[in-house]
């Protein structure tokens, strides 16, 4: 039988034992742990910046990669300040700017200047990187960029321990989990800025999920929209409110109001949902086994861009939505016999789901909603819960009226490399 270690052995002796399913969930541990002692300096940093983002009511996040933007924007749970710098466009002097360096993606030959670009632009740049990827990217004038060239640096204590995954050409990818990382570390940072915020007298305006909003109306998009374009229900969204204060939130609680949500995350993953986890495996490798395909596609806003783009082949065969233009090989060539996997969020994936009955597929479907069908598990089908907030919050700020701080993201990323991990 096909199973994941982690599901029969938590916290394993001897290193002979760990298999990579079980060391993927050992190191995001570690970097639950590490990200406790690196929280204070990140709320100390996002103090430092809350005064030029209430002057300029605007949080920049730089496009270098591509998995970090996408989490990051028009996110239920985030900032609605949040937006892309393009690097061409002038930016508000001192407003906070984002930028996270990933080894697969920011070598020295392809990071195109962004950096340089961050750190002339005005902004206060905060990078999100391990400290040896800094150190290979070239500044302009010569020599190499240090933590001190930034208006803070966050160390994502990746660099260290990458993780070996077989691929499809029979050898082995090398997998970091920096591009998860880099993301918790943002909500932190994030929320961290909202409670600076809060003890400034100032609340920002965060995101509540559209998939909750929209099917009542979208009264809350609407509430909070800058001004509505004609036939629309909403339009831009304001940064801040005018319609509510939030008490003072000191530091660091938030921070480690995330963190403490996201190891009972992980508690979930080793336990809870022990038994869908390994079903999943077994029917996803007894579908490669007789030489069939399998996809997977995770509903949310950074996959499959958080994964390196050389390794959307390897095993599971990544998906991605219809607006980024990532479904045609889906669409083209998915059939009877493959296998889907769908991580949704937080609505049951129906339209996924009809898609792949269509093909006569095998399908998984993971949502925190449950789905009105005759049965959670049939030869074909196996809907696994959730168990995230529908709300894909994870923080309660008091007297604010919505969670912050999304999980999925991480999770579901995290869910695949676990899943591709013990494929055979």
């Amino acid at each position: 039988m096909i199973a994941l270690a982690f599901l029969t052995q938590v916290h394993p002796a001897t290193a002979e034992s760990v298999t990579p399913s079980q060391a993927l969930i050992d190191q995001m541990r570690e970097a639950v742990e590490s990200a406790r002692e690196e929280a204070p300096r990140i709320a100390a940093l996002a103090d430092a910046a809350a005064d030029g983002f209430i002057r300029a009511e605007v949080i920049y996040c730089a496009p270098n990669q591509e998995g970090f933007l996408s989490e990051l924007l028009g996110r239920a749970g985030g900032m609605t300040a949040l937006t892309k710098w393009d690097g061409r466009n002038s930016v508000k002097k001192n407003a906070p700017l984002l930028l996270a360096l990933e080894p697969y993606s920011d070598h020295p030959d392809r990071v195109n200047g962004w950096v340089d670009q961050a750190v002339t632009s005005g902004a206060s740049v905060i990078v999100f990187a391990a400290p040896g990827d800094l150190a290979c990217v070239p500044r302009a004038g010569g020599g190499f960029f240090q933590p001190a060239d930034f208006s803070g640096f966050v160390d994502n204590h990746t660099a260290s321990s990458p993780l070996r995954m077989p691929n499809a050409g029979g050898g082995y990818a090398t997998v970091y989990l920096s591009g998860v990382v880099n993301m918790m570390y943002s909500w932190m940072f994030t929320g961290e800025l909202a409670a600076a915020c809060t003890r400034r007298g100032k609340m920002p305006v965060f995101w509540l999920s559209i998939a909750i909003d929209e099917p009542r109306g979208s009264p809350r998009l609407a509430r909070y929209s800058k001004s509505i374009p004609e036939g629309k229900k909403w339009g831009p969204q304001k940064a801040f409110h005018d319609d509510m204060t939030v008490p003072p939130v000191s530091a660091g609680v938030v921070a480690g109001a995330y963190l403490d949500f996201l190891e009972g995350c992980l508690d979930e993953l080793e336990r809870g949902m022990r038994p869908s986890l390994e079903k999943a495996v077994q029917r996803t490798s007894a579908v490669l086994r007789n030489h069939g395909k399998a996809y997977v596609y995770a509903l949310g806003h950074c996959f499959p861009l958080v994964v390196p783009k050389q390794q959307w082949h390897d095993g599971l065969i990544a998906v991605g939505p219809e607006w980024m233009g990532l479904r045609d090989e889906f669409k083209r060539e998915a059939g009877e016999g493959d296998a889907f996997l769908i991580l949704g969020m937080p609505l049951y994936p129906a339209k996924d789901v009809a898609a792949g009955r269509a093909k006569k597929m095998s399908i998984m479907a993971m949502s925190m909603e449950k789905p009105d069908v005759p049965a959670f598990e049939t030869p074909d089908f196996l809907w696994m819960h959730a168990p995230w907030p529908v709300e894909d919050g994870a923080v309660r700020l008091p007297g604010y009226d919505i969670n912050i701080l999304p999980v999925t993201g991480v999770m579901n990323t995290l869910i695949y490399y676990m899943i591709r991990s013990e494929l055979e």
